[in-house]
């Protein structure tokens, strides 16, 4: 990590061999495969980003990525949440109303087909 803080691209190449499968995995539990993969590379930019935030005397290294791959995974949860849904489509009476006209259209354009 102390390599990575400094600045060494080098240094990002083992924790993400190493991490990038677990990280993928816990966000594969809530997400499609696109989106983990998403989460995947969001994680290593902040531990890129912040890796001269990280301090060993407060813990463990692997605790403090898992815990930016747990939030970033809420986060796009939530996002989701927000996001308005579209009703689905009604089957009733208006909707068989609707698709009459076309239906009778169609059909008389088949009767005109040449066998």
């Amino acid at each position: 990590m102390r390599a990575l803080a400094a600045g060494s691209e080098d240094a990002l190449r083992p924790l993400y061999a190493r991490y990038a499968p677990i990280v993928f995995g816990l966000a594969a539990h809530s997400l499609e495969r696109a989106a983990a993969e998403e989460i995947v590379q969001d994680v290593f930019l902040s531990v890129w980003r912040s890796a001269h935030q990280y301090d060993p005397a407060r813990g463990a290294l692997r605790p403090w990525l898992l815990q930016i791959a747990h939030y970033r995974i809420l986060n796009e949860l939530r996002r989701r949440s927000r996001r308005p849904r579209l009703a689905p489509r009604s089957r009733g009476r208006a909707d068989r109303s609707a698709r009459q006209p076309r239906a009778r259209a169609l059909g008389r354009c088949v009767e005109r087909v040449p066998p």
